[in-house]
C-alpha cells in the first residue's frame, strides 16, 4: 500500500466531522475563471501577471486548475500544502479585495515564515507550461533573476480562485493550510494514518475560513448548513 497523502487524510477528517466535501478530479466541476469578472478586476489580474514576470500581452482572463474538494452545491475547499506559501503568493494577497478574505492575515504570515519549506524538487519550482507563461527558471531558490515559474503560476491561480469565490454568487470557498493549528499543533503534524482531527475544532476552523456561496451569508449548501 502506498503512502496516504496529507490531502486524503484531511478529507477523511472532514467526512468524520460531518463536512461533506470530496475529491473533485473526476466529477466534472467547472474551474474558476476570471472571464466572468468585470473589466476592472480583469485589469488587476493583467497587472498581477506582469508584476509576476508574465510574458506577452494579457487581458486578465485566466482559468485555474481543478478545485481540491467540493460538495454538490457550489462549495469548494482548497487544502494548501507547503508549496503555496512564498513571496509570489504574498503578492497576490495584497490585491485590493484580499482584505475581505478570511485567511489573508494568516496566509501572509505563512508566506514569510515558511517560504524555506516550499518544495522546489521535481515540477514544484518550474515546468514547461509555467515557463511558457513566466519564462525560464532561475536556479532553485534563486530570486536574483527570474525565480520560480511554477511558484508564480500557482500563486496566480490561487488568486483566481480567491477572487472568483469572493465575487461570484453560488460559489463558496474554504481555504485550510497544513500550517494552521488545532490546539497549538500544525495540521501537517496532526494528519497521520489512523488519526482523525478533532471534529469540533475542525468545524470551527472551517467556519472561520469560509467565503459563503450566498454573499449575504445565507447558508444553502450541505457544507454551510452543517457549520451553522
Amino acid at each position: 500500500m502506498g503512502k496516504i497523502s496529507k490531502a486524503k487524510l484531511f478529507e477523511s477528517s472532514l467526512l468524520n466531522a460531518g463536512i461533506p466535501l470530496r475529491d473533485t478530479s473526476k466529477r466534472g466541476f467547472k474551474r474558476a475563471t476570471t472571464a466572468g469578472l468585470d473589466k476592472a478586476q480583469q485589469q488587476i489580474f493583467a497587472q498581477l501577471f506582469r508584476d509576476l514576470g508574465g510574458l506577452g500581452e494579457s487581458h486578465g482572463v485566466f482559468t485555474a486548475g481543478d478545485w481540491d474538494l467540493a460538495d454538490d452545491h457550489g462549495m469548494f475547499l482548497e487544502f494548501d500544502e507547503d508549496t503555496h506559501f512564498n513571496r509570489y503568493r504574498g503578492q497576490t494577497l495584497a490585491l485590493p479585495w484580499s482584505s475581505q478574505l478570511p485567511w489573508t492575515n494568516d496566509y501572509q504570515r505563512y508566506c514569510v515564515d515558511f517560504e524555506s519549506k516550499a518544495r522546489v524538487f521535481g515540477g514544484y519550482w518550474t515546468g514547461e507550461a509555467a515557463e511558457r507563461q513566466f519564462g525560464p527558471a532561475s536556479a532553485r531558490r534563486d530570486f536574483t533573476a527570474n525565480g520560480g515559474p511554477r511558484w508564480k503560476q500557482r500563486a496566480l491561480y490561487d488568486a483566481v480562485r480567491d477572487a472568483v469565490a469572493l465575487q461570484t454568487e453560488g460559489i463558496g470557498l474554504i481555504r485550510v493550510s497544513i500550517h494552521d493549528q488545532i490546539d497549538g499543533v500544525p495540521l501537517g503534524k496532526l494528519l497521520k494514518p489512523g488519526k482523525l482531527l478533532a471534529p469540533q475544532q475542525l468545524r470551527k476552523l472551517i467556519a472561520d475560513r469560509t467565503i459563503p456561496l450566498d454573499k449575504m451569508g445565507r447558508a444553502h449548501s450541505l457544507v454551510a448548513m452543517s457549520l451553522v
